[in-house]
């Protein structure tokens, strides 16, 4: 049975011969790669890699950080919003020789009977004073009290609206140099 193998047959015998040994030789490395390769498959498996957010995600995670740095509104506003219900809005007419003059200004209720303090330049010699209240009711109105020297004045409504909201007015020896104080009033004769 010896027999004599043919050169391309000697060629691919020795070809597999050094296949063997060689792969013999790499089986270690093999079994190296493919355990690194099935610890890496495991690991992501329990541990999965991280999603990052969608847009959507995102733009709601901005909003939501947006929203709680938004400072609350100035205490201005808050002063603003509470004597909101009791500013009027005065329009006045003033008759002299030449023409018909018409006025504007602001006051705020300061009692349950709906009397409004104002400015007295705001309604001095006019004949006809008519207020407009928050609630969107009117009247007319007449001086009560007048402080020339202070620039102040007190109308009393002669029909005061159905519910009526008296500021409530601070102490003002109780103010010293450099406490905040708000103006109110309706600017440009805007109702706000």
């Amino acid at each position: 049975m010896n027999e004599k193998l043919s050169p391309i047959q000697n060629d691919t015998a020795k070809r597999r011969s050094i296949l063997i040994r060689t792969l013999r030789i790499a089986q270690p490395f093999i079994a190296v790669v493919l355990c690194a390769f099935l610890a890496v498959t495991v690991y992501n498996l329990l541990f999965p890699a991280h999603v990052p957010p969608s847009q959507n995600e995102f733009d709601e995670n901005v909003k939501q950080v947006m929203a709680s740095v938004t400072p609350p509104p100035p205490f201005s506003t808050r002063v603003h919003q509470a004597i909101l219900p009791s500013l009027v809005f005065i329009q006045t007419h003033r008759e002299n020789d030449q023409d018909k003059k018409f006025g504007i200004g602001s006051g705020v209720v300061i009692n349950e009977s709906g009397d409004i303090l104002t400015a007295l330049h705001v309604v001095a010699d006019a004949v006809e004073i008519k207020i407009h209240f928050s609630d969107g009711s009117q009247s007319t109105a007449q001086i009560i009290s007048a402080e020339p020297k202070n620039d102040i004045a007190v109308l009393r409504p002669h029909q005061p609206p159905g519910w009526i909201f008296p500021a409530i007015l601070g102490n003002p020896g109780a103010m010293r140099v450099g406490d905040e104080a708000y103006v109110v009033g309706n600017p440009l004769g805007l109702m706000a």
